[in-house]
């Protein structure tokens, strides 16, 4: 059964190097069979994508109606202070990214001069701050804002 389109999705790269944070409905429309079991998403590095949810379980890009929407998998919950590091070192990695390519990078439309955010609290309120930076734009596909560009610098394809 597919998961409420307000849900907030983290979706994290297995080697936790750049993450994306947004709605269920964005998610299913922008990574559309991503980290399935049948149709995962690879980085360069052959890495996968993975999908959460705010509670910690993991999630799976499904057919519905109409394109794809997201499911939980059935496996359990991960731990929330393990789901809480790995987002802070994918965070810290495209921070890395970021004064890498000298900070000020035209990364989106518009040039970023900052830090990547790095909320704190539990995995609810963090996705929660996560998703309004990351403004996911629709129609899809989009470029998205210089947070989204980020991470595909950082190494996040789909």
């Amino acid at each position: 059964m597919a998961i409420d389109n307000d849900t907030n999705v983290l979706t994290i790269a297995e080697d936790d190097s750049a993450l994306h944070v947004g709605r269920a409905e964005y998610a299913a429309i922008h990574f559309g069979g991503a980290g399935s079991s049948t149709t995962a998403i690879k980085r360069a590095s052959t890495t996968t994508i993975e999908h959460y949810d705010p509670t910690g379980q993991r999630l799976r890009m499904v057919k519905v109606a109409g394109g794809w929407g997201v499911a939980a998998d059935g496996s359990p919950p991960v731990p929330e202070q393990i789901l809480l590091d790995r987002v802070d070192t994918a965070l810290r990695h495209m921070q890395a990214v970021l004064e890498e390519q000298g900070g000020g990078t035209r990364l989106a439309p518009v040039i970023y001069e900052g830090d990547v955010p790095r909320p704190t609290g539990p995995l609810p309120a963090v996705l929660s701050k996560l998703s309004v930076e990351f403004e996911y734009l629709i129609p899809s596909p989009s470029r998205g804002n210089w947070l989204h560009q980020l991470a595909h610098a950082a190494g996040l394809a789909h």
